[in-house]
């Protein structure tokens, strides 16, 4: 199967029930195992309806959530309900786990190709633009997300060629300066030129600081404890999305990661230099670096 995907298929004859989840954990799996026999779900709340579902809380889970800001699966904030592995693979007979296994893990440790640079942004224009058109096949609109970064400009970018209609995208503005005060980038600029750019039809939802006060329905939505703020933003896009008809959005989310482009991969480009200091300069430097007051953009 190519895409992202989380699916139970159940054999009659056999009587034997499948679920697997994608290589990459994209769409979500919930299971627990009750008195009342083994339970699935797309959402933990779904699973709640069950009054015998244990609310236990996970301190291992709570730990990862503390260490990482999320939890890797298979754990989940309750002890008792569990997440289905990405690229994971489970069977069960009469409510009980016959086999659980792995069909696909990312190619790690892979040989770096013989290519020079013109061929590997070729291949890699290829390649997102593939993925991209695939995407753009549906029954309902599609739309997309637009901050005017590389990832989502290229997102648009190739779905503006898979369309006959003009292609509706949506992004975000903080009122009141907020994003001066976090020390970020105003987006709002950036999108309207892309949009611009590219000739396609720009929605902004404007909000300020009563924004938190979305935050209980965020987590209601996420299901699990969630520290990228990211997520409330997106939810205030996608309520502005339905309101022009689109159900669906194609997001660049991922694409800082995959092409370096947060600033602790900056940070990282310089350890060199870092490492190349003597011990007592780094050590000189680090106790200074201290001492300065946080909160306050470098």
């Amino acid at each position: 199967l190519n895409g992202i995907f989380a699916f139970a298929i159940w054999d009659g004859g056999k009587r034997e029930l499948f679920l697997a989840r994608d290589g990459l954990g994209v769409k979500p799996l919930y299971y627990t195992q009750t008195p009342q026999g083994f339970l699935f779900a797309s959402e933990i709340k779904a699973l709640l309806q069950e009054p015998m579902v244990s609310r236990e809380i996970d301190p291992i889970a709570v730990a990862h959530y503390l260490t990482y800001l999320w939890c890797p699966a298979p754990r989940t904030m309750l002890a008792g309900v569990k997440k289905l592995e990405p690229g994971m693979a489970m069977s069960l007979r009469e409510g009980t786990v016959v086999r659980h296994w792995r069909f696909y893990d990312l190619p790690y440790g892979q040989e770096r190709g013989a290519l020079s640079e013109d061929s590997a942004v070729e291949a890699v224009r290829e390649t997102v633009e593939q993925a991209v058109g695939r995407q753009m096949v549906a029954d309902v609109p599609v739309g997309a997300f637009l901050s005017g970064g590389l990832d989502s400009s290229a997102v648009v970018a190739f779905a503006r060629q898979h369309t006959t209609e003009r292609l509706q995208c949506f992004t975000i503005a903080l009122d009141g300066g907020g994003a001066d005060v976090e020390g970020m980038v105003d987006d709002l600029p950036y999108a309207q030129r892309v949009a611009a750019f590219l000739g396609v039809d720009l929605h902004t939802v404007r909000v300020g600081p009563e924004m938190v006060d979305s935050l209980p329905e965020m987590i209601y939505h996420l299901d699990e404890p969630q520290a990228d703020p990211a997520a409330l933003s997106a939810l205030f896009i996608c309520k502005l999305a339905r309101e022009h008809g689109i159900t669906v959005l194609l997001s660049g989310a991922g694409g800082d990661d995959i092409f370096t482009g947060y600033r602790r991969h900056v940070a990282l480009q310089q350890e060199r230099y870092w490492a190349w200091l003597p011990r007592t300069a780094r050590h000189g430097l680090s106790r200074l670096t201290s001492r300065l007051p946080t909160g306050v953009p470098v």
